[in-house]
This record gives C-alpha cells, sequence and structure tokens, in this order.
C-alpha cells in the first residue's frame, strides 16, 4: 500500500511539471512576443542548469537536515507555489521567481521521492517498487502535455499552472495523509 500510494504520489506531480515543459515555450511566446527561439532555448537550458545544482547541492542536505517527509512537503509547496507565481505573470521578475521556484521545488521532489520508497521498501523489493514509481512518473508524463494542452488551448494561458498547482497541493495532502513509509 505504501509502495502505490508513492507511486500515486510520482504520477500526479508529474502531470504537473510534464504540462508544465510542454507548455512553457507557448507562454513565453504569448506573454513575450518579442522573443525568439534563442532565448526560449537559453530559458530551458537555464532550467536544465538549475536543476543540476539543486540535485547535486541542495536534495541531499535537505533530507539530511529535514528528513524525507518534511522534504517532500516542501518540495511540492515550492512547486505549487512556483506554478501560481506563472499563471500570475508579472513580467520577467515574475517568470524568474517562478522558474526558482517550480526548479527547486521538482528538484528536490524527485530524489526525495525515490528516497522515500528506498527507505519504505525491504531491500529485496527496492527495484520493483522503484519501477512502480518509475513507471507511474511515465505515465504522468503522458497525460500532463495533454491535460497541459488542452487547458492552455481551451481555457486560457494560465489554466496549465493554476492546475498544476492544484496537482501539486493534491500530492502534498497525499503525503500529509500517509502515516508511514515516508520518515
Amino acid at each position: 500500500p505504501a509502495v502505490r500510494r508513492l507511486a500515486g504520489l510520482a504520477m500526479v506531480a508529474m502531470v504537473g511539471f510534464a504540462g508544465f515543459e510542454a507548455t512553457f515555450a507557448l507562454l513565453v511566446e504569448r506573454r513575450f512576443p518579442e522573443v525568439g527561439d534563442p532565448t526560449i532555448y537559453g530559458l530551458f537550458a537555464s532550467i536544465g542548469l538549475m536543476m543540476v545544482f539543486v540535485q547535486a547541492r541542495i536534495v541531499g542536505p535537505a533530507n539530511a537536515r529535514l528528513g524525507t517527509r518534511p522534504t517532500l512537503r516542501t518540495s511540492l509547496a515550492l512547486v505549487a507555489a512556483g506554478m501560481v507565481v506563472l499563471a500570475a505573470g508579472g513580467g520577467w521578475f515574475g517568470l524568474a521567481v517562478a522558474l526558482v521556484l517550480l526548479v527547486t521545488g521538482q528538484g528536490v521532489f524527485g530524489p526525495t521521492l525515490s528516497n522515500a520508497t528506498v527507505e519504505t521498501v525491504p531491500i529485496e523489493g527496492r527495484g520493483a517498487a522503484l519501477g512502480l514509481q518509475q513507471g507511474a512518473g511515465a505515465s504522468g508524463r503522458i497525460l500532463g502535455p495533454l491535460l497541459a494542452g488542452l487547458l492552455f488551448d481551451r481555457v486560457g494561458v494560465e489554466a496549465p499552472y493554476l492546475a498544476a498547482a492544484a496537482l501539486a497541493l493534491a500530492a502534498l495532502a497525499l503525503v500529509r495523509r500517509s502515516d508511514r513509509g515516508l520518515a
């Protein structure tokens, strides 16, 4: 049951982030029509570099200091906040704040969720549990762009990010409800 909850958490959280990845270039083109592809490529490269930094320098110390469960909660709160700021706009400053929140949260979330899975399962079942978690995350990578694309196109530019914030809050509620296995 705990492994299934963690897999569900992986899927719910990944739907929102994959939707962000799929629609981010469209958002930038809409909000900043003066920019071209090189700027968008640079933003994606910056996101990737920030993610590497977060995973190399922040994940380990955060888990060691706070523990897995509080780190998961914090990361999901950061993702939700980043998505809300992204939806709100605020020019280049708002975009920068949103990306720092979002990338920090997502960068911490993924490895910490894997850590929670490893902590939850006896050693002989860890491979299967991590495989289930990764499969659930992959399902989120399929659903996220579909959902975000529909919301972006049919509801509005802000809709995918507000939906992603809601999903991050739902994932946060799943972590809070979990009474064991995420210590």
